[in-house]
């Protein structure tokens, strides 16, 4: 049997039924394999970053392993955004490169190259990967295969690569003789660790703050019935990270928003003064939690839950510390709080009541074009109920986190860790791939840009995607940065930045074009959804755009800008301790 028909065939056997890539000679043979197996369908994008991006969108629309491939050198070389991408996001993504021919790879490592195109891509991916390996030998494939697809999913999951030379590639292998990965079996969890859990439940118990923070590692609690049953018996507030925005319904009455130095005030305010917070799979960077770890919950509990050893070891020795897959400790935690009858109406009405003061379309500030935070909320009621939301990287990230509802139906991918500009596009069409649903793209000027090949992906393809280019003619949060710490030289930013003509644009690659700088655009969204095409859509926001809240210089996350009065502050204060006014 030919080498990579079995890799096909066995790729197919563990549910892979969408591969992406670009064609070259020394993945050809893979190609090949792949185009043939009657349970896999190959896309071809137009640029490898692409596929690695596509590859990212659809695992984590679908919640399996994405997989995208390339050619040697220069190819494989364009995967590494990719890659990152997956890595710092913690994404199963399996990625195959093609490698010169065993007899044209350099013995010598003092040497740069021998063979054309020839690379040292495992070198390179090391760093962000679990786990990366040449197969020289073809007898070997198998357990690299097993070996790669098993240290992809377990624990934290993350990418892994395997390089396979040409010739390996087209070798003939013997089924019946190659040896298997034996995973060694997992080591049980400490007693102590589910011994932690009743006192967790007795800190929430006995709080009169309770929070819920929903990281990037919960996106599996999507629609868990425990998680749900647990924030509606308890009442408890729940807010979230950029990753874990979709995991819970944006537009329930629990949800507050996103946290971090550019999220809902709310949000901000209820981490800030909870005395019992609940972080179930975030890592509490730095644009979450700016001003530190001490922010967070004042003097009262904060307890971590994740999966990530390493992660905890690096967090505020003041938290309580749990390792463990959260869907685990969900299922542990809920018993204790079956039959518990006391609940947090107060607080809960105090957050409400912060989130109803402070509506997140009232923060921008430009009369100009559209008002983006409006216009985002105004598309998430006018979607359908089952699709997908992709996001780019700069203003339009910031503005979709605080103004885009995701519902209970429906997801938001968007590059976190790494910050890709780029992302927005083929991780849509990534995403369309893993479950057929309806993508919303949402991308500024500049990261469109990034990526703009993949038009041609989408009018070959046919798919039905909505692109939403909110165009400020400019790179935002950069031209904002050198407003405050250079003096206003939009070098980059603006000029020397420009854009093309959209509609011309469109028209090149046989898509639908609609223009919104209007703020009557209710009836234009509902035709755009109406129709089973695909859409450009610009819509025209000022250059002069803003990013409110966002962080105040020299001050703590719960004093965002535009700052408030003294006197607001004050009042949010004396409400969350629900203390009388003097």
């Amino acid at each position: 049997m030919k080498l990579t028909d079995y890799v096909a065939e066995i790729l197919a056997k563990n549910g892979v039924d969408v591969i992406f890539g670009y064609q070259g000679s020394s993945i050809s043979h893979f190609i090949d394999s792949i185009s043939r197996n009657a349970q896999i369908q190959f896309v071809e994008t137009r640029h490898e970053q692409a596929a690695a991006f596509a590859a990212n969108g659809f695992a984590l629309e679908n919640g399996s392993i994405g997989v995208a491939v390339s050619c040697s050198g220069p190819g494989a070389i364009n995967l590494m955004a990719g890659i990152a991408d997956a890595y710092y996001d913690s994404l199963p993504c399996l990625f195959i490169t093609g490698q010169v021919s065993a007899r044209e790879m350099r013995k010598d490592m003092e040497m740069r190259q021998l063979g054309f195109q020839e690379s040292d891509v495992v070198s390179i991916a090391k760093p962000i990967t679990k786990y990366a390996v040449t197969v020289c030998e073809p007898e070997k494939i198998a357990y690299e295969l097993e070996k790669a697809l098993h240290i992809m999913r377990e624990g934290r999951e993350g990418p892994v690569l395997l390089d396979v030379p040409h010739n390996v590639q087209g070798s003939q292998i013997d089924v019946e003789k190659l040896v298997h990965f034996q995973a060694k079996t997992p080591v049980k969890r400490e007693v102590e660790e589910y011994e932690t859990i009743s006192r967790v439940a007795d800190c929430i118990m006995h709080s009169e703050r309770p929070l819920l923070l929903l990281g990037g590692g919960c996106r599996g609690l999507k629609g868990d019935s425990l998680l749900h049953e647990f924030i509606k018996k308890m009442k408890i507030p729940v807010v979230s990270s950029y990753r874990g925005k979709d995991v819970f319904d944006n537009n329930d009455m629990f949800y507050l928003g996103t946290i971090g130095a550019y999220g809902d005030r709310c949000a901000n305010w209820a981490a800030k003064y909870s005395d019992c917070l609940i972080v179930l799979g975030s890592r509490l960077d730095g644009r979450q939690v700016p001003d530190g770890h001490d922010e967070l919950a004042g003097a009262g509990k904060v307890i971590v839950v994740d999966i990530d050893e390493t992660e905890l070891r690096n967090m505020s020795d003041r938290f309580v510390k749990i390792k463990m897959d959260v869907k685990v400790f969900i299922n542990q935690l809920y018993p204790y709080f079956f039959n518990f009858r006391q609940s947090n109406h107060q607080w809960l009405n105090v957050v409400k009541g912060w989130k109803q003061r402070y509506p997140d379309d009232k923060e921008y500030e430009i009369k100009e074009g559209i008002n983006p935070n409006k216009f985002l909320r105004v598309l998430s009621t006018l979607v359908p109920e089952k699709t997908f939301f992709t996001l780019d990287v700069g203003q339009n990230q910031l503005w979709g986190n605080v103004s885009l509802k995701v519902g209970p139906y429906q997801t938001l991918l968007q590059s976190c860790g790494l910050g890709s500009m780029g992302f927005a596009l083929p991780a849509a069409i990534g995403g369309y791939y893993a479950k057929r649903k309806l993508p919303i793209c949402i991308t500024g000027d500049g990261g469109f840009q990034m990526n703009i090949q993949e038009l041609q992906t989408v009018s070959c393809y046919h798919i039905p995607i909505k692109i939403f280019v909110l165009d400020n003619q400019s790179l935002g949060l950069i031209r904002i940065y050198q407003d405050k710490a250079l003096g206003g030289r939009h070098n980059g930013s603006v000029e020397g930045f420009g854009n093309p003509e959209y509609y011309s644009l469109s028209k090149a690659y046989g898509l639908r074009y609609e223009k919104i700088d209007q703020d009557n655009y209710n009836e234009i969204l509902k035709k755009i959804f109406a129709l089973d095409e695909a859409f450009l859509v610009e819509v025209c926001i000022s250059p002069h755009s803003t990013n409110y809240p966002e962080p105040t210089y020299l001050s703590t996350i719960d004093n965002q800008s535009k700052e408030l009065t003294l006197e607001a502050r004050k009042q949010i204060f004396m409400e969350a301790y629900q203390l009388e006014r003097e």
